[in-house]
């Protein structure tokens, strides 16, 4: 009943009747591959083990589930699909309740002639090509946004980087128990949540970087740099909300009946909440805490921070300190995915990669090139995942 093409768009036919799904493989197979059901559940189960299916149309009128319910399910299993209706009741009652309920594309009355259903087809692909390719490029270029704004960090300012990589590992930590959807949101928004940084004044980042104190004056331009990083994230597409989670990391914390449940918090307002927690983590282990006198710390103010977020990360950071072992390594055994223990600075002392930063393929292959022309202070400490060997030298 399935005509396989990789060339041809993949469609779904829905219809009780077999010499209408008949029909439709005749009318169809030269221009689509084309999938047949005989019933509501069936196409649902066809829906389930294919991914890559363009277009569906469906009878309305089918013992079980009839053609608006089953397209309705349909839009929420493969949302990008186009959804046709094919009846035989000339019934305007059934034409909105198929566009209200199951966003339909056309509506499409019994008899239809082989013309106009082939047009029908045709015009739902191309629908389809235009939704599923828009949403390509827009990730392409969100992807490559983000890369853009890590790399203008790496240079600009590693040590905001560096802290940025430090946040997300405590965020992801605290997601694995949250699950929720688009995670990928809330780790970028933990990753950027220092780019602000880049607006202030280089003497004001100097300071900060060097983890000097602050006069009440410049910690008060300092506390600007989540709302100057959210400005700057607003004009990228898709990148809203990860503003607003970075933005609102500065937000006054209260704890109220409406934001005491974690899962029914608005994404933005649990992402600002996550890296509020985390950054203040962050904020006493640089000043010499250890791990357990900085959870301490946290639980202890409760007016300032989510209790359940601060529980979630208390969690977290024992399982990271459980399964990893910090090693003493030279520059030839330091691999991606490792993080830096101690600052790595050229011979001439300056800074190449902060405490707490991840190794990427591009810092590496810096640090490499800066280790044939300056040199490098090495051995150094790193932190890797517990029983896990060195990786031999290349």
């Amino acid at each position: 009943m399935t005509s396989r093409s990789e060339s041809k768009p993949h469609v779904l036919c829905v219809d009780d009747e077999p010499n209408v799904l008949s029909g439709f493989v005749r009318q169809l197979r030269k221009d689509f591959q084309v999938s047949v059901a005989e019933s509501g559940e069936e196409g649902l189960e066809v829906l389930r083990e294919e991914e890559q299916i363009a277009v569906i149309c469906s009878d309305y009128n089918m013992p079980g589930i009839d053609g608006v319910q089953f397209l309705k399910t349909a839009q929420l299993l493969r949302p990008d699909t186009t959804r046709m209706l094919l009846t035989g009741r000339n019934d305007m009652n059934i034409a909105l309740d198929a566009i209200n309920e199951g966003r339909i594309f056309r509506f499409l009355m019994k008899p239809c002639s082989p013309e106009t259903l082939l047009k029908a087809f045709q015009d739902a692909a191309r629908q389809y090509n235009l939704v599923t390719g828009e949403r390509a490029l827009l990730e392409q270029t969100l992807a490559g946004s983000v890369k853009l704004l890590m790399e203008l960090l790496t240079h600009a300012n590693p040590v905001a980087l560096s802290r940025g990589v430090r946040i997300r590992r405590m965020v992801q930590g605290m997601l694995l128990r949250l699950n929720p959807e688009e995670q990928w949101r809330f780790e970028t928004a933990a990753t950027l949540s220092q780019i602000g940084c880049l607006a202030l004044a280089p003497d004001l980042r100097e300071k900060v970087n060097a983890g000097r104190p602050l006069t009440p004056f410049e910690q008060e331009r300092f506390l600007e740099h989540p709302r100057l990083a959210a400005q700057l994230l607003s004009n990228i597409p898709r990148l809203d909300e990860i503003a607003e989670m970075i933005a609102r990391q500065a937000d006054a914390f209260e704890l109220t009946a409406q934001n005491a449940n974690l899962k029914l918090m608005p994404a933005g307002q649990l992402g600002g909440l996550l890296i509020k927690v985390a950054v203040a983590f962050d904020d006493l282990i640089l000043a010499g805490k250890t791990d357990e006198q900085a959870m301490s710390v946290l639980r202890s103010k409760i007016r300032e921070y989510h209790p359940a977020i601060v529980a979630l990360l208390d969690v977290a950071s024992t399982e990271h300190a459980r399964s990893h072992d910090q090693r003493r390594v030279m520059l030839a055994d330091l691999r991606t995915r490792m993080i830096v223990d101690e600052e790595v600075r050229a011979t001439n002392g300056v800074l190449l990669v902060s405490r707490g930063q991840e190794i990427t393929a591009d810092v590496l292959a810096r640090l490499h090139q800066i280790a044939q022309q300056l040199g490098i202070r090495e051995p150094f400490d790193v932190i890797v995942p517990r029983h896990s060997p060195i990786p031999p030298r290349d």
